[in-house]
Parts: structure tokens; sequence; C-alpha cells
């Protein structure tokens, strides 16, 4: 596969995450499925689509970032072979796009898991503050995001994880504990005075703001009971993956973010 430009600017309304598992059909089969799908789609024109495969599966380099420990909390590690995410402003463009992936991965790749979800950028998460994502400059994804050495060069360290949000619990908080945890107000305004742990202060100051250290193509989703945000991140080093977890588990005996609390 060529690199993916729809990787960095997907907008859309609808947005929908898929995992899926090798079933046998081996490398080469799973190759061939998975540009033969991509094709498909871009010519069609209604889809953004992100597919990003198990590193050491498809060229034999592992990846090095989960799991991961901090004082009090963890990232577990649970691998997949095949990621797509899918971004459209038209729900019928997004659930073809899904069906025609099932019909074409038939015998080669398993459906592991499927999350729908809403809005990318501009929208607002769960908990209801605004998530304003910037579309990053050429200048910005070579900078933050595209491999420029051999055997990935082209390509992007993707880290994928699915948050569960605690609607009922944050709902419980006063307003003013609300803007400390996030350390910005529903609007999107910064909270001057937001304490060492919330989390636009803990990774500001790990060096991740806008499109700075990693750019991101998240998005809410529900799915039976479960609310959260699908986070998906790209990098040209997995070490900017490592230190963007560090800041949120808080390690060296430091706590972790206040989001997790």
């Amino acid at each position: 596969m060529t690199p993916q430009d729809a990787l960095f600017h997907a907008p859309g309304t609808f947005s929908a995450l898929t995992l899926w598992r090798s079933e046998g059909g081996g490398l080469s089969s799973a190759r061939l499925v998975l540009d033969g799908w991509l094709r498909e789609v871009e010519s069609d024109g209604r889809v953004h689509a992100l597919v990003g495969v198990r590193s050491d599966w498809w060229i034999g380099v592992p990846q090095a970032v989960l799991p991961r420990e901090g004082t009090t909390q963890a990232f577990p590690s649970t691998q997949t072979d095949v990621l797509i995410q899918l971004a459209s402003r038209d729900r019928e463009g997004l659930l073809w796009a899904l069906r025609r992936a099932r019909a074409r991965f038939a015998g080669t790749l398993a459906a592991d898991e499927e999350l729908l979800g809403g809005r990318i950028g501009a929208g607002r998460e769960p908990f209801g503050f605004l998530d304003a994502i910037e579309p990053p400059t050429r200048e910005d994804i070579q900078e933050v995001a595209l491999i420029d050495a051999p055997p990935l060069a082209g390509g992007s360290w993707l880290l994928y994880l699915r948050f569960q949000q605690d609607l009922r619990r944050f709902a419980a908080l006063r307003e003013s504990q609300r803007r400390a945890v996030i350390g910005r107000g529903r609007d999107g305004e910064e909270v001057t005075d937001a304490p060492e742990d919330a989390h636009v202060r803990r990774m500001r100051e790990a060096g991740y703001g806008s499109n700075r250290g990693l750019i991101r193509r998240g998005f809410p989703f529900r799915q039976e009971r479960e609310e959260g945000l699908a986070f998906v991140a790209l990098a040209k080093e997995q070490a900017a993956h490592a230190r963007a977890l560090d800041a949120m588990l808080g390690r060296a005996g430091a706590p972790s973010e206040s989001l997790f609390r």
C-alpha cells in the first residue's frame, strides 16, 4: 500500500473503526485484499480510510510501547493484525465501506471488533467538552508523523486506545472540578490555574499540543452501554507514543493524570 493522505485529513460527521485478525490466508493474501478494498473505497470517493497493520506480522518490526505501567495505572496490550478507521460525511457511504470490507476480507481476515461513532474534530466528546482538532499542515505531517527511513518510509507508527468514560461519575462533579480534571472549559478555553494532574496541562508540559509530538484522529463512540473515545494517534517514532502514555500514567513516582480517577 502507498502512504494514505486520508490518514491525516479525515473530516466527517460519521466515523467507524474495525479490528481484524489474520484467518489463515497468509500475509500475501492479506496484502491483496487490503489493497483491493482500499482502491475500491478511494474510487468511490465518499469515505476517507486509514489502514494500519501489526508491524511484526507485516514486516518483522516489533512494537515497543504497550503494555505500559505507571505508579497506579496501566495500559494493556491487546494486539490485532489490521486496524481500519473510516470517516465520512455520508452515513450510507460509511456503512457501504464496512460491508465491502466484510465481503472482500472473507476467508483472509476475521472481524474482531467494530465501533461506530461521531465527528472527528470540532465536535464534543462524551463528557461534553469541545474537541477542536486542528487539521495538520503538510509541514506538521512531515515533521511529526511521516517516517523517512526504510523499511517503514512513508508510513507512521499508529497507536490505538479505547477509553471508556464514566459519564454518571463525571456529571456528579461540580463544574469547577470538571474544568480542573480536563484543564479546559467546555468550549475549549484554557484553565490558567489548572492543577498539575489536569489532562491538558500534563500533555502540554510533555510537549504535546495541537499537532505537536503526534497527530490524533480519534472520535467519540457509543457501543451498547459503553461510551468513550476511540483514540488513534500517529507519529514517526514509537518513542513519541511512549512519552505521551508515560505523561498520562505519571511514572517515576508521580500520580496518574486525574482523568483516570
